[in-house]
């Protein structure tokens, strides 16, 4: 491997790394370090282990900071992004994140692709696919609590499919956290340290939970959908997102007097089991164009958008829509509205064939702003 050395993210500890803070150790025994022969300093290369248990294979790198083994190819990404999603228990999340992943894999139009460069990413993505994606039984996938005290950060690589037959394409480094959110209560270094690193936030909200929305839906829909008020109690959508508001300022040590001055996706989950409180000829419920037309396409999504908080008026929830202008810079704030599922599950626990809506319609929006696609108008 050969590379220019320049500053480079850990995926773990979210610290910017010099040459300094970059480590080489033997594969075979962690606990011996290996260090650059003056050829590899020349060439600014990863060195070989010729101990008899590796026999020339390449050293592992080491983040100096927290000491964990690095992906392979991180020196070569061109760019490192990272987000947080955030939501309260059964917004979600976790099936949100299955088939955004696994539909950006799957689809022949996004130009990308994604791989999990991790082994804790690759075992909880494939369980989370065994799970959602089983053609014969399809089901949730288990809380994320359920797993892990605190999950890991989750890794993937992202490679740019549209110049894979030139001699060299842009690959980049996408580090996401699902573990923010769960008790609005608690604070954990880990969390603060993600989420003040995430240059982006999901903020998933399950529309189930507001009140307006939740007395016109079916029963059965309700219940087998996994509601998430009967976590926070029967509070307003203002006050579900004051909560969440200030848990993100105690995180991030912000002042009351001071909006949280990030990229924020307010992500509405579960949109398949309220699309009767859409009006006819929604955009929210159309397919996403985004993909098709290799980029961001700006008209569509500002009409999710509006569209989006109109209903949020229309359903008695302008406390949300306050709340969220008071809390947050509204110039890098957008709406979504996806389904992980397609359709409302059968029964409890039980999904028909899995077909999700708009699933990366956020991390779409995220490309754009790194540059890595372009806005479309």
């Amino acid at each position: 491997m050969s590379y220019v050395f320049r500053s480079i993210l850990c995926p773990y500890c979210l610290n910017q790394l010099n040459k300094k803070d970059v480590g080489y150790i033997c594969p075979s025994d962690p606990s011996r370090f290996l260090p650059q022969t003056w050829m590899d300093n020349l060439f600014e290369r990863t060195p070989l282990c010729n101990c008899s248990e590796c026999g020339g294979r390449v050293a592992n790198i080491v983040c100096n900071k927290c000491k964990m083994i690095l992906p392979s190819g991180i020196l070569d990404y061109k760019k490192y992004m990272r987000f947080s999603i955030v939501g309260v228990p059964q917004s979600g999340k976790s099936n949100f994140l299955t088939a955004m992943m696994y539909e950006l894999m799957n689809d022949s139009k996004v130009p990308f692709v994604f791989e999990p460069i991790s082994a804790d990413t690759k075992r909880i993505f494939q369980d989370n696919v065994n799970h959602m994606y089983n053609p014969e039984y399809p089901e949730p996938v288990d809380k994320t609590e359920e797993h892990f005290e605190m999950p890991p950060p989750q890794l993937w690589k992202i490679t740019d499919s549209r110049n894979l037959n030139g001699s060299s394409r842009d690959v980049y480094s996408l580090t996401y956290f699902d573990g923010a959110g769960e008790d609005y209560e608690k604070l954990d270094d880990r969390v603060c340290r993600y989420l003040n690193g995430s240059k982006c936030l999901f903020i998933l909200f399950d529309p189930l939970a507001l009140p307006g929305v939740k007395n016109k839906i079916d029963r059965h829909v309700y219940t087998w959908s996994g509601g998430s008020a009967g976590v926070i109690g029967q509070q307003n959508g203002g006050a579900i997102v004051s909560d969440l508001a200030r848990y993100l300022r105690n995180n991030l040590r912000i002042k009351e007097n001071t909006t949280i001055d990030k990229e924020v996706a307010i992500v509405f989950s579960k949109i398949d089991a309220v699309r009767n409180t859409f009006g006819s000829g929604s955009r929210v419920l159309e397919p996403s164009p985004h993909a098709a037309k290799n980029g961001f396409y700006v008209p569509d999504a500002d009409a999710v958008n509006e569209e989006i908080k109109k209903w949020l008026h229309d359903n008695n929830e302008t406390a949300f829509l306050n709340a969220i202008n008071s809390n947050f810079n509204t110039n890098k704030v957008r709406y979504f509205g996806v389904s992980s599922f397609g359709q409302p599950p059968t029964g409890e626990n039980r999904l028909a064939k899995v077909t999700p809506h708009r699933v990366y319609d956020p991390l779409m929006w995220m490309l754009a702003n790194e540059g890595i696609i372009p806005f479309i108008n």
